[in-house]
């Protein structure tokens, strides 16, 4: 029997965490997943307020990307870690197929570069 232990890294001080959310962040079309202790998103938060400071805020985050506490679900609280809505996994699977890209499984993760093709795309297929 083997037992599989996952280790997160604060995306910032790149130190093992075991309180974090995760936040997915865009710049120049590129997507960034970051996991973040508490006190470094303070820190982003801080050093992004000047930037974003009065800025058009009628944008709604996306529904899809909602950070979530990977730690909360360990202990088996609340959506697992990589947990998509099921309508979501659907479109980008269809997606992934219809591209030739390989194939999303039936469960656990979806890769990375998958979503960000979906994303760069458009989100084709899906309503929301």
């Amino acid at each position: 029997m083997k037992d599989t232990i996952t280790v997160v890294k604060d995306s910032l001080t790149k130190k093992e965490v075991s309180e974090y959310s995760e936040h997915y962040v865009s710049i120049d079309g590129i997507g960034y997943s970051l996991q973040l202790s508490p006190d470094s998103l303070r820190k982003l938060t801080t050093a992004l307020e000047p930037f974003v400071n009065g800025e058009d805020t009628s944008v709604e985050p996306s529904r899809y990307y909602s950070p979530m506490r990977r730690a909360r679900a360990a202990k088996g609280e609340g959506e697992g870690a990589n947990s998509l809505p099921p309508e979501y996994r659907a479109a980008v699977a269809a997606f992934v197929e219809e591209k030739g890209l390989g194939k999303v499984a039936k469960g656990g993760s979806v890769r990375k570069a998958f979503i960000d093709a979906f994303e760069a795309a458009g989100r084709p297929g899906l309503t929301a």
